[in-house]
């Protein structure tokens, strides 16, 4: 079986698992997924990962309300316990970030403040889980629609990844992606190609999980790039995008299609100029 199938399987059998009860399967069957979130947070427990990774694997099928009541029983553990501010504070920071994805930002948003004030005085303001939790304010912020604030956490987030993980890690090219993507809805596309720049050499130096994240850095330089009238570069880029998602995705899966149409248009628009 491909490698790709066999993983959504594994998701697929974790959700029935968790649909029937049988969370301590669904935990075993998480190990599997637990590697790659020890290499993004070498600072949690392995029964802290466990749960975020069965949570995660659930959240992928679109299975929310499983992915929450398996966080929700991983913090319910915790607290029985005793203190353990940094496992607490993560499996918190998850259950708000699938509220978000769940449609419910509101309530993930509220989650995340409060969280975010407890992190600060528990951990302080230059801790990689801090900024790790600013960051999901930022998208919270930015799902309810309060981009400047979304920008600003955004910006405090990517510092603090430089200054924790160094400036070729995974979390702080992500948040350049993020401040890239609103630079020009807060009135700084110029400022946001720098990001955008930083954060593609940074996953193509150390390639990223999914291709696709290659792919979503590229479109967005290709955006702003367009937006300040760099259209010969800017058409480049879409169409690396549309190359690296066509081989991921066929060449015709919707977004490819986009792609090429915006290579097409900035193309042209570089030919006239």
């Amino acid at each position: 079986m491909d490698p790709v199938d066999f993983r959504r399987s594994q998701r697929t059998e974790i959700v029935q698992l968790l649909r029937t009860g049988r969370m301590a399967y669904a935990l075993t069957l998480g190990e599997a997924f637990v590697g790659n979130l020890q290499e993004l947070f070498p600072f949690l427990d392995q029964d802290t990962l466990r749960y975020l990774a069965v949570a995660e694997a659930a959240a992928e099928q679109g299975a929310f309300d499983e992915a929450l009541a398996c966080l929700r029983i991983g913090l319910e553990r915790h607290r029985s316990s005793g203190p353990a501010p940094r496992g607490m504070l993560e499996l918190s920071r998850k259950i708000a970030v699938i509220l978000v994805a769940a449609g419910r930002a509101h309530e993930g948003l509220a989650l995340l403040q409060e969280i975010a004030t407890l992190s600060e005085f528990e951990l302080g303001p230059s801790d990689l889980q801090h900024g790790l939790i600013i960051n999901s304010l930022g998208t919270a912020l930015r799902h309810t629609g309060d981009l400047r604030s979304a920008y600003r956490y955004f910006r405090q987030a990517a510092e603090t990844f430089e200054a924790t993980m160094g400036v070729d890690s995974d979390h702080f090219a992500t948040a350049l992606l993020n401040l890239s993507d609103l630079s020009s809805a807060v009135g700084r596309p110029s400022a946001g190609i720098p990001a955008a720049r930083r954060a593609k050499a940074i996953w193509q130096r150390t390639p990223p999980a999914s291709r696709l994240t290659l792919v979503a850095a590229e479109a967005n330089l290709g955006r702003l790039l367009y937006e300040v009238e760099e259209s010969a570069e800017a058409a480049q880029c879409f169409e690396r995008a549309a190359d690296m998602l066509a081989a991921e995705l066929g060449d015709d899966h919707p977004e490819v299609v986009i792609h090429r149409l915006n290579q097409a248009i900035a193309a042209a628009d570089a030919a006239e100029h």
